[in-house]
């Protein structure tokens, strides 16, 4: 809302999840009390305890990073693209977090911006018992190549990645020049689709099948697959963070610590979310008096009572939780049951030195198969250590069924130091980086001799974290807030002024997605006092849309 439309007085409010989105919200919490005045008193409820703080900002250190800066490997998110579309986090990085852009990882510090390299030269590629380098200007195989059958002749000699930009790519293309209504249109015609259903449409199933690159990874929405191809593809400059990019996490739960302490709970696990109060249901006006809800956890005699609650929690947690006092739609509960996450994996191999730069992978970069450890990953944040000194490689990084596989010997006996995934991974590893048969032995004992330690971490069996992409897709009517839609007789965002165009006064004029969230609250309120599950535009009274059409724009 405009500045002097914000009421006065305290509020309390409770957000659950010290992940990036809850420890986000605390920031925008706080920008808002510096620019606008609002009082609102905030606390985080974190179920981890602090060494997990940051979600899936997760950096495992195999030695203590003061000592050792570079023994480490980021367990979740690891890179960022530097496009348009990540340039609020960007803004997040270095005008909030004063992170460090930086040309090379030379004369730097713990989070400081680094180059990530996607193809680091002389990277492999093993597919079908067919092993690439790209050293050969050939980086993938070809159906001819692997001796798959079954091709139509025009695409046996196409590499993989090019099948499909040919099928998704039309979609990127529609998106990228008419945003809106290419989204629009993506929305009505393609969201129902996972990317498997939407190939079979265009492709044979042989064709569809060969260029998958994770087993039943296409059953992921293929919404989720387009997004991913807008972020991923392109010419853009990448980054990682130097210390890991738990460090954001933990900047950012410096940033909020500094302006007041004891903000972020941790080890406080939410049970239940209920609504304790609220105007609109007790028949008094608007802004009369203020909700409540209740939050209790785990361990806790008594619930917390905010008058708004924020949720950052996975899915898998909210189910969970005991919800059935908000009154949710059915989109929403529906979308808690059943919106799934694919598996992730990750295994990082701490060595005595970094033999793969002896075999002439110097510069990151991921080499890639069809064995189980699918994606080996050469960071970008010690490419400039010494040879004879010891270094890290994500030796695994896989997603979906080869995840869920991988996962089985993860903790499986922990006594043994999972000696049949070390097994797994020398293996792997051999295959992946020799360059004859006859070879084979001989990298297999490089490996062998300068293992040091491992660290394996499977995403799907942690109880408090989501896991990779969206498997499923919605109905984009059902869930696009806990609310649901704004009917669209009252909805106004086309109305307002949008944010690249010049205004005299921009930081008193509502952005589009301000005016859309500020709708639907109001939506929300019109809805709990009809009482049903979504709101009846045909029972919506005069002076209950009247907020609808005072806001400045």
């Amino acid at each position: 809302m405009p500045p002097g439309k914000i009421k006065g007085g305290k509020y309390k409010v409770g957000i659950v999840g010290a992940g990036c989105a809850g420890l986000f919200t605390g920031l925008i919490f706080d920008h808002l009390k510096e620019v606008y005045g609002l009082d609102a008193e905030y606390e985080i409820l974190e179920c981890n305890d602090d060494k997990r703080l940051g979600g899936r900002l997760y950096t495992h250190y195999f030695n203590d990073p003061k000592e050792h800066p570079h023994d480490y490997y980021d367990v979740g998110a690891m890179r960022f693209p530097d496009t348009k579309v990540m340039s609020r986090v960007f803004s997040l990085f270095t005008n909030e977090l004063q992170m460090q852009r930086k040309t090379s990882t030379k004369d730097t510090q713990p989070g400081d911006l680094v180059p990530y390299y996607l193809d680091g030269g002389n990277t492999t590629e093993l597919f079908d018992d067919i092993l690439v380098t790209n050293r050969t200007g050939q980086s993938e195989s070809t159906a001819v190549r692997s001796k798959v059958t079954g091709f139509p002749p025009r695409q046996t000699s196409q590499w993989p990645s090019d099948i499909i930009e040919t099928q998704i790519g039309e979609l990127e293309y529609n998106l990228e020049t008419h945003p809106e209504k290419g989204w629009k249109d993506f929305l009505d015609k393609f969201d129902k689709f996972s990317v498997h259903e939407y190939l079979l449409h265009r492709l044979d199933f042989d064709t569809t099948e060969w260029p998958e690159t994770g087993t039943s990874w296409y059953e992921e929405a293929l919404t989720e697959m387009v997004l991913d191809k807008l972020n991923f593809s392109g010419n853009h400059d990448w980054y990682c963070v130097m210390g890991g990019t738990q460090v954001i996490a933990k900047r950012m739960f410096v940033k909020l610590e500094g302006k007041r302490k004891g903000r972020v709970h941790f080890g406080k696990r939410v049970t239940k979310i209920d609504r304790l109060y609220h105007p609109c249901r007790s028949g008094q006006d608007h802004g009369q008096d203020l909700p409540q809800l209740a939050v209790q956890v785990a361990g806790e005699s008594q619930p917390r009572v905010y008058n708004a609650v924020f949720g950052s929690a996975p899915v898998g947690n909210m189910q969970r939780m005991n919800l059935q006092g908000l009154n949710l739609n059915w989109g929403t509960k529906q979308a808690i049951r059943s919106l799934g996450y694919s598996a992730s994996c990750k295994v990082g191999i701490r060595f005595k030195k970094l033999w793969r730069i002896e075999r002439g992978i110097k510069r990151g970069g991921a080499s890639k198969t069809d064995q189980p450890i699918r994606n080996c990953v050469c960071p970008s944040y010690n490419i400039d250590d010494p040879v004879n000194q010891p270094g890290v490689l994500l030796a695994s990084y896989t997603w979906s069924q080869e995840a869920q596989r991988i996962g089985t010997l993860i903790n499986s006996n922990p006594a043994d130091g999972e000696a049949d995934l070390k097994a797994l991974l020398i293996d792997n590893l051999a295959q992946l980086h020799f360059s004859s048969k006859e070879e084979y032995d001989k990298v297999k004992g490089i490996i062998e001799d300068n293992y040091d330690t491992h660290f394996a971490y499977d995403w799907y069996s942690d109880p408090a974290q989501p896991v990779n992409e969206v498997l499923q897709a919605y109905n984009h009517d059902e869930v696009r807030a806990p609310f649901g839609p704004v009917p669209a007789e009252f909805d106004r965002t086309r109305d307002v002024l949008p944010l690249g165009v010049a205004h005299p006064e921009r930081e008193k004029v509502v952005s589009a997605v301000g005016e859309w969230a500020r709708q639907g609250v109001l939506a929300e309120e019109i809805r709990l006092k009809q009482g049903g599950d979504r709101l009846d535009p045909a029972r919506v009274e005069r002076n209950e849309v009247t907020e609808f059409l005072t806001v400045e724009v």
